[in-house]
């Protein structure tokens, strides 16, 4: 599998946070629950999380391969869309991305946190990002709770875990509230099949189910293939 990576500073710096923050929840969560149900739902969806992070980041998100139309000129391509800065024809549903420097299809965004275009190849793993990282956030009022019980009250520690205990709940707040209004607004889009872009644009893809465009997301039929952020064959890579 060839990685795909981003040459962006403030893209890896986004990427280095939020696999920090990341990081950081899974073990204060080991320290806090020591053993349980809340323990392993806990860890199980900070791994899934990030593991669909890195997966979303370092994967090619659908690059246009460079050489297939080249040798013709843009006035030889008829009705094809012609990009300028790649000096490639456009198939449908493809936007040049200034900061991956490449076409992009079925390009949705660029996020910042991933460090990559979200696109026909890595939507799966942005999906699968906000779900768990959302699971995860849920469950952490419950982690908090656990570890304020059981707080020593003649400990040197007490006071630390109460303002660790607040700062973890406002965190996860923002980041769960964030995560899901992005997730919600992935499904919109995917019930109209329509990305981003063409949102914006005022332009649509073909009418057809729902069920059908997720399962073009997901990348195969219905499996347990959709629940882990594992890379599904789509055809030409980049070049």
């Amino acid at each position: 599998m060839q990685i795909w990576w981003v040459p962006d500073p403030c893209g890896r710096n986004y990427v280095f946070i939020a696999q920090s923050l990341l990081a950081a929840s899974g073990l204060c969560g080991a320290l806090a629950l020591r053993s349980g149900v809340l323990l392993a739902w806990h860890e199980g969806t900070w791994t899934l999380a990030a593991w669909a992070h890195l997966a979303c980041a370092l994967s090619d998100p659908g690059a246009v391969p460079r050489g297939a139309a080249e040798a013709l000129a843009p006035e030889e391509l008829g009705d094809v869309r012609w990009c300028k800065h790649c000096q490639v024809a456009k198939p449908p549903r493809a936007h040049h991305c200034s900061t991956c420097q490449r076409c992009i299809r079925k390009m949705d965004h660029h996020c910042m946190w991933m460090n990559n275009c979200i696109g026909a190849n890595n939507q799966k793993h942005f999906l699968l990002f906000l779900i768990y990282t959302s699971a995860h956030c849920l469950g952490v009022p419950l982690g908090v709770v656990c570890l304020l019980l059981r707080a020593d009250e003649e400990s040197p520690w007490y006071h630390v875990a109460h303002i660790c205990g607040v700062a973890g709940l406002l965190l996860a707040g923002c980041v769960g509230r964030f995560c899901v209004q992005l997730l919600m607004e992935q499904l919109r889009h995917l019930s109209a099949n329509q990305t981003g872009i063409e949102l914006l644009q005022g332009t649509t893809g073909e009418s057809r189910s729902f069920r059908a465009t997720l399962q073009e997301v997901m990348g195969s039929a219905p499996s347990l293939r959709w629940l882990l952020p594992l890379p599904e064959p789509r055809g030409e890579s980049a070049a």
